[in-house]
């Protein structure tokens, strides 16, 4: 299932942590963010695989997929050249040519 999240993704920073809200038609969903440490440029917090299954609206969304699609719409918008992995915790951003 392709998940398409263009011009859905506003980011909102509060200092060093702010929020990735993401707006689906029945309502907006909040993500939050910190920078990180080391290679590591920022860290999106999300429902665990388990969490996810059992969080409305999230459950109706794959939850890979869907964070795949805000980790690509992130980087477009905020850190191009960035790479990015999504894990159980949620997505982190490493800076260019790190592992």
């Amino acid at each position: 299932m392709d998940v398409d999240l263009t011009h859905r993704v506003t980011i909102q920073s509060k200092g060093r942590s702010g929020d990735v809200i993401v707006g689906l038609d029945e309502l907006d969903l909040v993500f939050w963010w910190e920078f990180g440490g080391g290679t590591c440029v920022a860290i999106i917090h999300a429902p665990s695989p388990e969490e996810w299954l059992h969080q409305h609206p999230l459950n109706r969304h794959p939850r890979s997929a869907f964070l795949q699609a805000l980790a690509a719409e992130i980087r477009k918008l905020q850190c191009p050249g960035c790479s990015y992995e999504v894990t159980s915790h949620g997505i982190l951003f490493h800076e260019p040519g790190s592992p």
